[in-house]
């Protein structure tokens, strides 16, 4: 916005003064309008840990890993359905990796 008003001179800064001055009076007031919200959030935060400290968490039982990548297609590329990142890489001695 500052830069908008460059041009104008006294007008703008005028205008930026009002624009600060009505920043800082916003700011002040938030308080008595909206601290409100942080007694509840805080209230509501408390009783958050009252209710984790009666019931502990549950994990969630981790899942075996099941899939394998083996037996993998011998290809002419090395590679498995076109994606390149994923090379099959065996052990022979005439093929480099």
């Amino acid at each position: 916005m500052h830069q908008e008003l460059k041009h104008l001179g006294v007008a703008a800064d005028e205008i930026w003064k009002a624009t600060v001055s009505r920043e800082k009076s916003i700011s002040s007031n938030w308080s008595s309008k909206w601290n409100w919200m942080l007694n509840e959030y805080n209230a509501m935060s408390v009783q958050l840990e009252e209710l984790k400290k009666l019931r502990p968490a549950a994990g969630r039982p981790k899942a075996v890993e099941t899939r394998s990548c083996l037996p993998m297609p011998d290809t002419a590329s090395r590679v498995v359905s076109g994606d390149h990142n994923f090379c099959i890489k065996e052990k022979r001695p005439n093929l480099k990796v």
